[in-house]
């Protein structure tokens, strides 16, 4: 038991030591940067659904005034069928999105960073061969609006790692 707390003390004193500082943990500094980032307008339904949830974690008092940054997304959905059935098919599905990152100075109007993000999402068709049912769609809906929650939070870290590390 002794040697587990000295383990335990000397490993926090390592890390301390090194500059490791937790990706997740929420900064005063880099939540101020997020704040003053535009999201521009994002095309398409789900675009909207990502804009939205950007809006929400990145500035949640509202858009900034004058920002200092500008956030471009450009996002891709690919739908593949998997798990065929006898005839032909798909018992499930796979959706997969790109989405394209640019953070822009809005003063400068230089590409500070770019990257593309990829995400995957699965949902089951159901037992009857018709898409158009309605637990089809509906699983595949509630798919997208998870998908989009998820790509929304990995921008964010994204965002914020960025501009943690950039101080």
């Amino acid at each position: 038991m002794l040697w587990l707390n000295t383990f335990i003390i000397l490993s926090s004193l390592t890390l301390s030591g090194c500059g490791f500082q937790p990706l997740y943990a929420p900064t005063s500094q880099t939540n101020e940067k997020l704040a003053q980032i535009k999201i521009k307008q994002i095309p398409d339904r789900m675009g909207q659904v990502l804009r939205n949830h950007l809006l929400d974690i990145l500035t949640p008092y509202g858009e900034p005034k004058n920002p200092e940054y500008i956030l471009k997304i450009n996002v891709n959905e690919q739908r593949i069928d998997l798990a065929f059935r006898k005839d032909a098919t798909a018992k499930r599905a796979q959706l997969q999105y790109t989405a394209d990152v640019i953070l822009i100075h809005a003063v400068s109007h230089e590409v500070i960073l770019s990257d593309k993000l990829d995400l995957m999402s699965g949902f089951s068709v159901g037992s009857q061969a018709d898409f158009s049912s309605t637990p089809a769609l509906v699983s595949e809906e509630k798919a997208r609006l998870r998908a989009m929650e998820i790509l929304a939070q990995d921008i964010k870290s994204f965002l914020a790692s960025y501009l943690n590390i950039k101080d």
